[in-house]
């Protein structure tokens, strides 16, 4: 019988083709470390290379051809399943299974109807969602959270610390590549779906399909719960259904009863309290330093997980006129801008989107907050950050916060580096210079640091490891240079306070972290004796250290539990300055609501974390009040209240 006669063609010229994409998988199986992870698909490839399945049926070949698409096209959106916990994927519900499935056919098939070519379609559209698992598994593992939809804005920013991570392909990662690369190669071993009357009236009943799916994945999505903890939006929902609902979540809405009239009457009200501060006769000058990744991490368990030497002993021993406390900050791992919006303008991420970044999204005019609050009562208002402008947003934000003059990279050339990045002492240096140059004028600083940014993987000399967790024989390495990274900004700490007590005028220092490191999953889940369960269990790694210290006389005290919202109203007291109306309106509030994040808040009244839709009596009332305040802060620009921001913007 002639080959053109049979349904199994001998192909020997793809055969080879086979055979070296079957000694690529084998080699890149063996990089990996699991080399008997490459054999099956080695196998798979060198057959689909010399056999090509050629039945005469039109109708056989359509069926055969269309259902390897469909089964490889279902497995295709849990390809972020697979690089980050295949041992997980019972956790995701049947309903919720079922609704990736839709979103993946109706991909398909929509691209499919619109060109004819369902096997292309099938190739870019999987090959589209392999890319999409390897960038979310990348941004996990730098970040310790999965993508959301805000981080479109956040590219530049990605780019411009991507270099100083490292980009390994595990053998997870290896796997869901080869699935896909099988697959794709598989395809040409497959027969065509035959032309004329069939394939066109297969478009158009695809097509039809396509959008009844894609309708009902969207109205689906709409009964799934949104997750941004860790990575449990992919486990528990599959990635691109979480993505989904994370898009519908971004859109901010009017809080219910909100009023202009209703802020400004709670702006009258914050105005007649009667708790000012004590005024300061000079105006001292103000350094705040949000310290990259500068953690506590005995609030994961409650004690500093034992190591060869003390991590942080300058800091540990202040004690003289300071305020010394933890705040919740909102990020984990990255995105730091989310935590000097808060810092800055004194609003809190609890009250907008999870995932997404008020810099970036948000911020389109003059933002009222602690900058513009020192501006007017005299202070020249500057900032510095040792890293690219491009980040964050910082160079378009930065004047619509009320700064007089923001400095980057450029006036860090020649600074001592510690790894790859601009050490805390330096920027400290540059600070110092700041002053003693700037004149008479009170003068606010603003600096966030460097030198402790992630990944801690560094293989250079420009760092010493010197500090080593004790009891996990050397496991987590990156939390080894993580805690040799924070005995430096100890360090510089210590420097720069030094220098502050020899300067001759009153300078006031906030010094704080702005997020926990991304280490790896493992070493936290053995630093707080387990996975993070509970909500109090999560707080803890939201949870960072912060300092004021002066060096002139203050009131030594136990700041406590606060949150990074809060700590520009309790700077500006601190320093005897004038509280405005959104202060002091936030004083009342952080009364009853002493901290909070977009995870919960502490509950004075239940002893303990709450989470922020269980809020009741009195505490549901003033964060109520806060949200919209917030939201007329932020969003109703046009309509900002006077009495509570003193502008007409």
């Amino acid at each position: 019988m002639k080959q053109e006669n049979r349904r199994i063609v001998l192909t020997p010229k793809r055969g080879i083709a086979g055979c070296v994409l079957a000694a690529a998988a084998l080699i890149s199986s063996a990089v990996a470390g699991n080399i008997v992870a490459g054999i099956p698909f080695a196998v798979l490839l060198v057959l689909a290379g010399f056999f090509r399945f050629q039945p005469k049926n039109g109708v056989i070949a359509t069926v055969v051809t269309m259902a390897f698409c469909t089964v490889m096209m279902l497995v295709a959106p849990f390809y972020p399943n697979l690089m980050l916990a295949p041992e997980k994927f019972g956790i995701i519900l049947p309903e919720v299974l079922m609704l990736n499935g839709f979103f993946a056919m109706a991909v398909w098939g929509f691209f499919g109807s619109v060109t004819g070519r369902w096997k292309g379609a099938y190739a870019v559209s999987s090959l589209v969602m392999l890319i999409v698992a390897f960038i979310n598994t990348y941004v996990f593992r730098f970040r310790g959270n999965e993508v959301s939809p805000a981080d479109i804005f956040y590219i530049q920013t990605a780019i411009n610390v991507a270099g100083n991570y490292n980009f390994t392909v595990t053998e997870k990662m290896l796997v869901a590549a080869m699935i896909w690369a099988t697959s794709a190669f598989a395809l040409g071993s497959l027969p065509a779906i035959p032309r004329g009357k069939p394939r066109r009236a297969m478009r158009a009943v695809t097509l039809v399909l396509s959008v009844a799916l894609g309708v009902t994945y969207a109205l689906g999505t709409n009964l799934v719960p949104y997750h941004t903890w860790s990575c449990e939006g992919t486990l528990r929902s599959g990635f691109f259904v979480n993505f989904s609902v994370g898009i519908r979540r971004t859109m901010v809405q009017e809080p219910e009863g909100y009023s202009v009239a209703e802020v400004d009457a709670l702006a009258q009200q914050a105005s007649q309290s009667e708790n000012s501060p004590a005024e300061n006769t000079k105006k001292p000058h103000i350094i705040v330093v949000m310290n990259e990744s500068f953690a506590d991490f005995a609030t994961l368990n409650g004690e500093m997980p034992a190591t060869n030497q003390p991590v942080t002993p300058f800091y540990d021993s202040l004690t003289e006129n300071c305020i010394k406390g933890h705040a919740l900050t909102s990020v984990f791992g990255g995105t730091t801008a989310n935590a000097e919006f808060e810092l800055l303008t004194g609003c809190s991420m609890a009250f907008l989107p999870k995932g997404s970044c008020p810099y970036q999204q948000f911020i389109r005019g003059e933002m009222p907050g602690l900058v513009s609050t020192l501006k007017a009562q005299g202070y020249d208002c500057v900032s510095t950050h040792p890293y690219d402008a491009s980040g964050w947003n910082r160079t378009k934000v930065y004047p619509l916060l009320g700064f007089d003059k923001s400095t980057f990279d450029e006036v860090y050339k020649k600074a001592e580096e510690v790894r790859a990045y601009v050490s805390d002492k330096a920027v400290y240096m540059y600070i110092m210079q700041h002053l003693v140059s700037a004149g008479s004028n009170p003068q606010f600083v603003f600096a966030i640091t460097m030198q402790n940014h992630g990944g801690y993987d560094y293989t250079g000399e420009n760092l010493v490891t010197d500090v080593t967790l004790e009891g996990h024989d050397r496991d987590f390495p990156d939390a080894d240079q993580y805690f040799s990274l924070m005995r430096e900004s100890d360090r510089a700490l210590e420097h720069l306070i030094g220098m502050l007590e020899r300067y001759e005028e009153d300078v006031l220092l906030l010094f704080f972290g702005d997020h926990y490191p991304a280490l790896d999953n493992a070493c936290y889940d053995a630093l707080r004796g387990g996975e993070a369960t509970t909500l109090e269990m999560r707080m803890g790694s939201y949870t960072v250290p912060y300092l004021i210290w002066a060096n002139y006389d203050i009131e030594e005290a136990d700041g406590g539990l606060t949150s990074l919202n809060y700590l520009g109203t309790m700077l500006t007291r601190a320093a005897g300055l004038e509280l405005t109306p959104y202060q002091q309106f936030q004083e009342q509030v952080q009364t009853c609501i002493p901290a909070l994040n977009p995870m919960g808040y502490y509950s004075p009244s239940a002893g303990g974390f709450v989470e922020l839709e269980d809020a009741q009596g009195e505490e549901k009332q003033w964060l109520d009040n806060y949200e919209m305040v917030q939201y007329n802060h932020l969003f109703d620009t046009g309509n900002r209240s006077r009495e509570m921001f003193g502008t007409e913007e």
